[in-house]
């Protein structure tokens, strides 16, 4: 988690957005941190059991192809809304509590990979 948070800080700082804020350029790293974290929360869980109600398919209550499609769907509604209210000056907001959930994320991310998949 540390490789994806330094190529996020990275590709930042490579890549400036010309006009922009630095709480904007900063909200961007966030909502890769956010993607970053929930595709390895995702990768961690695959065909693992489920404790999110929400992402549990079928009669074991794995985590499957439907999980990840649904956990998609969660943080693209989450993440939308804030490129409708970037340009109200939010970045900074946004952007901790991005990087908040990102945290969490990792964290998932680590109990994940204590917990044996199915057999």
């Amino acid at each position: 988690m540390k490789r994806t948070g330094v190529l996020v800080w990275a590709l930042t700082i490579a890549f400036p957005s010309y006009g922009a804020t630095v709480w904007h350029s900063i909200w961007k790293a966030s909502v890769a941190a956010v993607v970053a974290g929930n595709a390895g929360d995702a990768a961690s869980s695959w065909g693992k059991g489920e404790t999110n109600p929400a992402l549990r398919t079928g009669t074991p209550g794995i985590f499957s192809a439907r999980s990840i499609a649904i956990k998609g769907g969660i943080t693209a509604a989450v993440l939308m809304p804030q490129l409708i209210l970037k340009h109200r000056h939010a970045e900074k907001a946004m952007a901790i509590v991005n990087f908040t959930a990102a945290g969490v994320c990792a964290a998932a991310v680590a109990h994940n990979l204590t917990i044996r998949g199915q057999p």
